[in-house]
């Protein structure tokens, strides 16, 4: 067979290498689905915490024509806003 054609199976390989891996090692697999689990979480706290936070930049009911009202709601003023208020070198525990 040409190069060509096993470009097809090479998906299929890798799937099947995965189950074989997972099924080899289950505490791999709950340890990769838990922590993409985590992570994805985080990211979904992270950006509802900042369109959250962005709507702090949103112009009052009534005003209509207010294109930049304080500051541009975007993400970067928000993280920024965020880093500075927080005292890094505050000891958490």
């Amino acid at each position: 067979m040409s190069v060509q054609r096993w470009k097809h199976y090479i998906p299929a390989a890798l799937l099947l290498a995965s189950a074989w891996l997972f099924a080899a090692i289950p505490a791999l697999a709950v340890l990769i689905v838990s922590g993409a689990l985590v992570f994805f979480g985080l990211l979904y706290a992270s950006i509802v915490y900042k369109v959250h936070r962005a709507q702090d930049f949103a112009p009052p009911p009534g005003v209509v024509d207010a294109e930049f009202y304080r500051e541009e709601p975007n993400f970067k003023n928000v993280t920024v806003h965020f880093a500075r208020r927080v005292d890094w070198f505050k000891p958490t525990v």
